[in-house]
């Protein structure tokens, strides 16, 4: 049949790109990710096909299912199987749930992206919620943060009542700008309480999933990604009272779990930017709690930066943050150390951009939330945009999502513009990048490549 040898051509390529010896076990891991979508890109790529017949559809499907890859949604596979196997990320626009253009990606606040298994998790604040104290069926007004758009939905809500932040999860096979799909929402009923600045990890031993957000709201699930979510609310570990918990994330390192955050002095009512410190806490084994005897394991002054995130490359651990400019864009920094303790005496650098940054531009027309490795050596560089805080500065039109690709030359981060560019095939040690047009706000003329003096746009 005509599909088998199609099959049969799919997987001889997956073992072309899998032939090359590897050098490691970790390299090994990584790569088989490459294998995987290879194989379920080529099936999707067949659904795509106007003349197969149901049969054929089938058989891709099921070859999709053998990868393990078993999306949520499945609604119509002609159209749908396309948007979740795409690995091309586009800039400068909204994102969309499923790639459909009626409902958008919510994810905001320094919402992270983990890989757990075979997919990617992204959890982020996306909603403000209107609830109450008894479920019942009625009407839900809510904010979508991406698009400053209000929608009033019919669902099952708490009535008489208040506003939280509701927290989306939502999850890709691809990492693509249209191959996210909706999971489930988690939110508290502590109104008092901000879900910023989440992730979602799987602690290795105990496999329970941890929704860790800033100001201490951590959720644990102990029955899947799906399950109950109960939130915990560690006291502070410190005796600093009246610091407030600033941007904060999470650092993994096998059983450990590190909160990474920046705080600073608030007694008068307002932050004290003199006093913006970063410190880095250690979770208990369950990461239910702070350690109870030794939780602070790094602490270092750290004035006018802001949204502190961790990566270990090889033997370095890199500590990268945004420049404190409220909602604005603001420029990225870095230092590293050989620990998490010697971050503190190491020295801040500037996260080199191509396009350069300038007075008009910087960090891409976003604020740096974090990096993320979606395979061996293959980085992205991600910032948010605000147009439903700040609609002076940003453009709706222009997303509120930066994701371009990201090198390390001599241990220095290096990221490159490109309006859309297909990760997976995308070469990382290349130094191509494109020429901005705006600051993903709008609002000023275009912007054109003789604005860059020291950077030759390509």
């Amino acid at each position: 049949m005509k599909f088998s040898f199609r099959i049969a051509a799919v997987l001889t390529i997956c073992c072309i790109a899998l032939s090359p010896l590897l050098t490691s076990k970790e390299e090994r891991d990584k790569n088989t990710l490459n294998g995987d979508l290879l194989v379920v890109r080529k099936a999707a790529e067949i659904l795509k096909e106007d003349d197969i017949v149901e049969a054929e559809i089938a058989e891709a499907e099921e070859l999709i299912h053998q990868q393990k890859f078993e999306p949520f949604n499945q609604t119509s596979p002609r159209q749908d199987w396309e948007n979740k196997f795409s690995t091309n990320i586009v800039n400068d626009k909204q994102w969309y749930v499923d790639g459909r253009k009626n409902e958008t990606i919510e994810a905001n606040y320094g919402g992270k992206i983990t890989r757990l298994g075979r997919y990617w998790y992204w959890v982020g604040t996306g909603l403000t919620g209107l609830v109450s104290n008894v479920w019942r069926t009625g009407f839900l007004n809510i904010l979508h943060l991406a698009s400053g758009k209000l929608t009033l939905f019919i669902c099952t809500l708490k009535q008489n009542g208040t506003y939280v932040d509701i927290v989306n999860i939502y999850r890709s096979a691809s990492l693509g700008s249209d191959s996210w799909e909706f999971v489930t929402s988690v939110y508290s009923n502590d109104t008092e309480r901000r879900l910023r600045n989440c992730q979602i990890n799987q602690h290795p031993s105990q496999k329970t999933y941890h929704i860790l957000c800033k100001n201490r709201s951590h959720f644990v699930s102990d029955d899947g990604i799906l399950g109950n979510y109960r939130l915990l609310s560690p006291k502070d570990p410190s005796a600093l009272k009246d610091w407030n918990f600033g941007g904060t994330s999470f650092f993994q390192q096998g059983n450990h779990m590190y909160e990474v955050v920046s705080r600073c002095d608030k007694s008068r009512g307002k932050c004290e930017r003199k006093s913006r410190t970063l410190f880095v806490y250690l979770l208990n084994d369950e990461w239910s709690d702070y350690h109870s005897t030794r939780p602070l394991v790094s602490q270092l002054s750290w004035p006018r930066r802001e949204a502190p995130f961790v990566i270990k490359r090889g033997e370095w651990y890199f500590l990268i943050a945004s420049e404190t400019a409220g909602w604005k864009q603001s420029r990225t920094w870095h230092r590293r150390a050989k620990s998490l303790q010697a971050l503190q005496n190491a020295t801040d650098s500037e996260v080199v951009m191509h396009p350069g940054n300038t007075r008009k531009i910087k960090s891409m027309g976003s604020q740096f939330r974090f990096i993320l490795e979606i395979a061996y050596n293959k980085w992205i560089f991600v910032g948010n945009r605000y147009p439903a805080d700040d609609r002076d500065d940003w453009d709706v039109r222009y997303g509120a999502y930066v994701m371009t690709p990201l090198r390390f030359i001599s241990n220095v981060p290096h990221v490159y513009w490109k309006n859309e560019f297909d990760w997976f095939t995308y070469n990382y040690s290349s130094t191509d990048y494109d020429a901005h047009y705006h600051g993903g706000r709008g609002h000023s003329p275009p912007i054109i490549s003789s604005d860059y003096t020291n950077d030759k746009v390509k």
